[in-house]
């Protein structure tokens, strides 16, 4: 899998996190916080779904993000180590 195609996967799961942690604080309350009443309270239904869907898409993006510098470290090192052959290689 090339890099471009996990940054690209990188945006639109970051996309989907912020869209879904905006419904969960739009429906929560008036303020950004949520409002003071409904602080402690029981998630159920889509409520509970959101949450969990959320959890796993932050996972799924830390992974992503792990596997692309992982990508570039792994070119970097090669990248480095074909051009110490090509000094070194006596047959060319």
């Amino acid at each position: 899998m090339s890099n471009t195609v996990v940054n690209i996967l990188q945006i639109v799961v970051s996309l989907l996190v912020i869209a879904i942690i905006l419904v969960q604080v739009k429906g929560q309350g008036s303020g950004l916080f949520g409002s003071a009443e409904g602080s402690f309270r029981t998630r159920r239904g889509l409520e509970l779904t959101l949450f969990r869907f959320t959890i796993f898409l932050v996972i799924v993006f830390i992974g992503l993000s792990i596997v692309s510098v992982s990508y570039i470290r792994y070119r970097a090192h090669a990248s480095v180590h074909g051009r110490i052959w090509l000094i070194w290689c006596p047959i060319r």
